[in-house]
C-alpha cells in the first residue's frame, strides 16, 4: 500500500472479505481504510511498547492526529515510528547469522534482545512458553529466556530441526515483555508444535522447558558459540527427550507414517534391536531375517506395488535428512533411545522408520537414492557402535558422514561432529569460530597426526576434488568437498585397529617437525621407491556402484587389459615380467588386491555377451590359468552373495582413480591426478604407498594415495630408520 497516492490511501475503503473481525473492528475504531495498515501499526506499537492495547495505540493515533491534522496511513506509520525512535533500533547484521527482514515494511527496525552473559562452565539456556500475540493478520510467539546449570539436572526438551534460510524467512519472535529476536521461519513452525500452547506444563505439572540453539545460544558471540557447540554433548543426551522435527506434513508424508505404522504391531517382538545389528548386512540381508523371524510380518508390510514405498521413498529426501547438525543431535539424544520422529501433528518411532528403510524395495540406481537412506542406515550404524562402546574414529566419522551430509559453516564439517567421537578416546580440539577454515582443517589433521602417531589421517584425503578450500596444504584433507574417492585402506579406517596394509612395515611417524619449518607444511620421513613412466590416456571410472555389474563382467576386464598391453608391451614400458605375471598383477591391482574374492565370484560360462565361442573359451581357460597361480584360490563354493559384498568395497576404491605404468613395478592405481615424472614414495607412518610431486628443494606436493603390487606390503622396505630421507609436504 505504501505505494499509492497519499489520496488513494486516505480514502476509506471496503473492507477485505478475508479479513479477521478483529481486524476490521480496529479499522472501524482507527478509522483506516486498510487491513494492512492497522496490522502495521499494532506492530509497531508492540516493538515499541512491549504491549497492546487497543485504547493506548487509539489514544496515541488521536495524539498524533490532532498534532498534524489528517494523514496517510504511511505518514501515520512513520509518525509512530518517530514518536518512539529513542525504543527502536536498527537490527545489526552479524558474521553468525543474517538477519534479513521477513517484511521490509513490518520489521526493519526492532527492539533485539541483548542475552544475558552464561557465567558458568556448565551454564545453558533453556526458554518456556508465555503467550501467543495476534497482530492484524499474523501470530507471534512470545516466551522467556531461562538460564540453567547442567549440574543441577535441569528437566527440558530438546529440540532438532533444521535451520533453513537465514537470508529470507526470518520473523521475529518476542522475548518477555519489550524484546525481540529474529529466528527463522523453520524455527518458528516447530515452536508453534512443540512449545506448549495447550499445555504449558507437562505430566508433573512443572513448567514446560525446551532447548534450541537458535533461542539459548547467543549467535552474536562467537565465543560463546564455540563453548555451547563443545557441550552439545551435554545438552542431548542430559535431555529428558529429544524431537526430531522433520517438518510440516503433507500427503506424501501421511502416506510414508501409514507405511511405518506398519510395524508398531510387531513392537512387542522388537525390544531388542540389536538382533538387527546391520555391519556387514545390507538390505536383502534385513529383509530376510526380517521375514525369517516374524512372519507375521508378510502380512503386516505392503507389497511392493503399493504407492507408500514411493512415498517413504519421496520423505527421505527431506532437508533433515541432508544436515549434518541433527545427525549429531539424533546420536546424542540416543542414550535413552532415539527422539521422536515428528512431522506436523505425527509421530513414529525412529527404529520403525529404519526398519521401513531397510525393507524399502529399491529398483532406483544408486545416485537416485534421496539421502535419507543412507543417513537413516548410518544413525542406526552409530547407535549400535555407541552402545557396544566401538565408535569409529573421528576421522572416519568427519570423512564418511562429512561427505554425505551438509552444513551451511564448512568448519562445522568437524565442529558438527566432535560429539559424537569415544568421550574415553577423543581428541581434545577446541571449537573456536574465530579461527579461517583453512585454519581449522590444518590444526584438526595435526592434532590427529600427534595423538595417533601415525599419518592414518592423510589417507582421508578428497583426491580429485575440483575446489580445494584456499591455501590448503596438499598433505590436509579438504574435508568440506564431497568424497571423490574411497581411502585404499577402505572399513578398515574405521573399524580395525590394525591397518590392512603395511606398506611401510609399521615403520611409526616420528614428529620431528623443525622449529624453523613453515606452519602450514609437515615433514615426513621415508623412501622413492619409484616413478610414473606414463598414465594411462583414459581415466577409467571404475567401479562406479551404478555399473557394478559391467564391473563385475569378463568383458570389462578384458577391455582394460588389453588396454594396458597397448601401453606397456607394444611400447617397451614393461620388461622382465612373462604375460602371466603381468596379467595377475594387473588383476590384483585393479581388484586392491582383492584377486582371490574376484575370481571366486567369476560364474562360467563367462558371457553371453561373447562374440564367438572361441572367444569365451580362450578367456576361460586363461582364468583358470590364473586360478592355478594363486596359492590361496578360495573354492567356488557357491556363496556369491558374501564374496560379492567383500568384493564390493574393492570396486568402490577404484572409483576416481586411474592406471599408470611405473617403472620397475609396472602399474600402479593411483590418483587421476597422477602424471609423468611423480614419485612413489613409502612413507613411514603410512599404510599404503604415496604419488609425490616435486616443488623445491626437498618441498613436496602429496598427490594422492595409490596401490602397487609388491609394495603393500613392506616388501621394500630394506632400510634403517637412520637411512630414511626427510620430504617436506607442503
Amino acid at each position: 500500500m505504501e505505494n499509492l497516492p497519499e489520496a488513494e490511501a486516505d480514502r476509506p475503503g471496503p473492507a477485505s472479505s478475508s479479513e479477521s473481525p478483529r481486524l476490521g473492528t480496529m479499522k472501524a475504531n482507527l478509522g483506516l481504510g486498510f487491513p494492512q495498515a492497522v496490522s502495521r501499526l499494532m506492530t509497531w506499537f508492540l516493538i515499541a511498547e512491549g504491549q497492546f492495547d487497543e485504547k493506548s495505540l487509539k489514544t496515541a493515533v488521536e495524539e498524533i492526529l490532532s498534532e498534524n491534522g489528517n494523514m496517510s496511513d504511511l505518514a501515520l506509520q512513520t509518525a509512530i515510528r518517530r514518536r518512539y525512535a529513542k525504543k527502536i533500533y536498527a537490527v545489526v547484521q552479524t558474521p553468525a547469522i543474517s538477519l534479513s527482514p521477513l517484511d521490509s515494511t513490518n520489521f526493519r527496525y526492532v527492539t533485539r534482545y541483548k542475552f544475558a552473559p552464561l557465567t558458568g562452565p556448565s551454564d545453558i539456556r533453556l526458554f518456556k512458553y508465555n503467550k501467543f500475540i495476534t497482530l492484524g493478520e499474523q501470530v507471534y510467539f512470545s516466551c522467556e529466556i531461562v538460564h540453567a546449570n547442567l549440574d543441577d539436572k535441569p528437566v527440558y526438551t530438546a529440540i532438532s530441526y533444521v535451520w533453513g534460510s537465514v537470508e529470507e524467512n526470518i520473523v521475529p519472535v518476542l522475548i518477555g515483555d519489550d524484546k525481540a529476536l529474529m529466528v527463522t521461519r523453520n524455527l518458528m513452525e516447530v515452536l508453534f508444535r512443540f512449545s506448549g500452547a495447550n499445555t504449558p506444563t507437562d505430566t508433573g505439572n512443572r513448567t514446560r522447558l525446551l532447548w534450541t540453539d537458535q533461542l539459548c545460544i547467543n549467535q552474536y558471540d562467537s565465543e560463546e558459540r564455540g563453548k555451547q557447540v563443545a557441550m552439545m554433548r551435554r545438552i542431548y543426551s542430559q535431555a529428558e527427550t529429544t524431537k526430531l522435527w522433520l517438518g510440516e506434513e503433507d500427503e506424501t508424508a501421511s502416506q510414508a507414517f501409514e507405511l511405518i505404522r506398519c510395524f508398531e504391531c510387531l513392537k512387542p517382538s522388537l525390544s531388542e534391536p540389536s538382533m538387527f545389528t546391520i555391519t556387514g548386512l545390507d538390505a536383502d540381508d534385513i529383509r530376510q531375517r526380517f521375514f525369517t523371524t516374524f512372519p507375521q510380518a508378510m502380512d503386516a508390510v505392503p507389497p511392493k506395488t503399493d504407492p507408500r514405498w514411493k512415498a517413504l521413498f519421496t520423505f527421505l529426501d527431506r532437508p533433515w535428512f541432508s544436515r549434518l547438525w541433527v545427525f549429531q543431535e539424533a546420536i546424542l539424544s540416543s542414550n535413552k533411545g532415539f527422539g521422536s520422529v515428528v512431522c506436523g501433528q505425527m509421530t513414529c518411532n525412529f527404529f520403525h522408520l529404519y526398519l521401513a528403510r531397510s525393507l524399502l524395495f529399491v529398483d532406483w540406481e544408486v545416485s537416485s537414492l534421496p539421502p535419507g537412506f543412507q543417513m537413516v542406515k548410518y544413525l542406526m550404524q552409530f547407535y549400535f557402535y555407541r552402545n557396544l562402546e566401538c565408535l569409529p574414529p573421528i576421522t572416519f566419522t568427519v570423512w564418511q558422514i562429512g561427505s554425505l551430509l551438509h552444513s551451511q559453516d564448512p568448519r562445522d564439517r568437524i565442529y558438527g561432529l566432535l560429539g559424537v567421537q569415544d568421550p574415553e578416546k577423543d581428541i581434545d580440539f577446541a571449537i573456536d569460530y574465530l579461527k579461517s577454515v583453512e585454519e581449522v582443517y590444518v590444526d584438526f589433521t595435526r592434532r590427529c597426526i600427534e595423538k595417533d602417531e601415525s599419518l592414518r589421517v592423510l589417507e582421508f584425503g578428497k583426491e580429485s576434488s575440483a575446489e580445494r578450500v584456499p591455501n590448503l596444504p596438499s598433505w590436509v584433507p579438504d574435508w568440506s568437498a564431497e568424497a571423490a574417492t574411497t581411502p585404499l585402506e577402505g572399513s578398515n579406517l574405521g573399524h580395525q585397529k590394525n591397518s590392512r596394509f603395511k606398506a611401510s612395515a609399521d615403520r611409526a611417524h616420528i614428529n620431528l617437525q623443525p622449529t624453523w619449518a613453515p606452519k602450514q607444511s609437515l615433514m615426513v620421513r621415508g623412501k622413492i621407491i619409484d616413478h610414473v613412466v606414463t598414465e594411462m590416456e583414459h581415466d577409467f571410472q571404475i567401479g562406479c556402484p551404478v555399473q557394478i555389474e559391467q564391473y563385475f563382467s569378463i568383458n570389462f576386464r578384458v577391455r582394460i587389459w588389453v588396454m594396458f598391453l597397448e601401453y606397456g608391451i607394444e611400447r617397451g614400458l614393461l620388461k622382465a615380467a612373462t604375460a602371466e605375471q603381468l596379467q595377475a598383477a594387473l588383476i590384483r591391482t585393479l581388484t586392491v588386491d582383492g584377486f582371490n574374492d574376484w575370481l571366486a565370484t567369476q560364474e562360467f560360462p563367462l558371457s553371453h555377451n561373447r562374440s564367438s565361442d572361441e572367444e569365451a573359451i580362450a578367456i576361460y581357460n586363461e582364468l583358470e590359468h590364473l586360478r592355478e597361480l594363486s596359492s590361496n584360490g578360495l573354492p567356488h563354493d557357491g556363496s556369491n552373495k558374501d564374496l560379492h559384498r567383500k568384493f564390493w568395497l574393492n570396486t568402490e576404491v577404484c572409483r576416481g582413480r586411474r592406471l599408470s605404468v611405473l617403472e620397475k613395478y609396472w602399474v600402479m592405481l593411483g590418483p587421476a591426478q597422477a602424471r609423468k615424472g611423480d614419485f612413489i614414495c613409502i612413507i613411514h607412518g603410512s599404510s599404503v604407498p604415496w604419488v609425490l610431486r616435486t616443488r623445491g628443494m626437498d618441498a613436496y606436493e602429496l598427490v594422492g594415495q595409490c596401490f602397487v603390487d609388491g609394495l603393500m606390503y613392506g616388501e621394500a622396505v630394506n632400510w634403517s630408520e637412520d637411512d630414511a630421507e626427510s620430504f617436506f609436504l607442503i
